[in-house]
C-alpha cells in the first residue's frame, strides 16, 4: 500500500521544488518587469477602457505602439494615434497606387491622362502622372 501512494504521490512532490522555483520566478519578473512592456500593457487597458473595446484589438495595438513609461494615456494620447493611424493609412494607399502606375509603366500601358482645358487650335492641355507622382503639362491631339 506505501508503495502504491508513493507511486501515485512521488511525482507530485517531486514537482513543488520546480513550482516554488517557478512562482519565484513570476514574482521576481513582476518586481523586475520591463519598463516598456509595462506602459504598453497600461496603454492597452486604458485604450480599452476609453475606447471601450478589446485591449487587443488591432486598433489598441496600434496606438499603443511605442508606449513609454513616462506617457499619460489619456484622450490626446489617443487623438495622436487617430491622426498617425489616418495618416499611415494615407501613405499605404498612396504606395498602392504608385505600385499599380509602376505595373502600368512596365506592362507598357499609357500612364493616366487627365485633360485640363480645350485650346482654341484643337489641341487639349493635359497632364501626365509620372511613376514618382509628379504631373506633367504639356498639349496634345484631342483624344476625345
Amino acid at each position: 500500500r506505501l508503495a502504491t501512494v508513493v507511486a501515485c504521490c512521488l511525482p507530485a512532490l517531486l514537482s513543488l521544488p520546480g513550482l516554488a522555483a517557478g512562482i519565484g520566478l513570476r514574482m521576481q519578473m513582476r518586481s523586475g518587469d520591463c519598463p516598456l512592456c509595462v506602459a504598453e500593457e497600461n496603454c492597452h487597458h486604458a485604450c480599452a477602457d476609453l475606447r471601450q473595446i478589446s485591449p487587443g484589438s488591432e486598433y489598441c495595438l496600434n496606438a499603443c505602439t511605442g508606449a513609454h513609461p513616462d506617457n499619460t494615456f489619456d484622450g490626446d494620447w489617443f487623438a495622436r494615434a487617430d491622426a498617425q493611424i489616418a495618416e499611415r493609412k494615407r501613405l499605404d494607399a498612396h504606395i498602392r497606387e504608385l505600385g499599380r502606375e509602376l505595373a502600368q509603366d512596365a506592362a507598357g500601358e499609357q500612364p493616366a491622362r487627365a485633360p485640363l482645358s480645350g485650346q482654341p487650335d484643337g489641341r487639349v492641355a493635359q497632364c501626365v502622372s509620372r511613376p514618382d507622382g509628379e504631373w506633367l503639362h504639356g498639349h496634345g491631339d484631342d483624344q476625345g
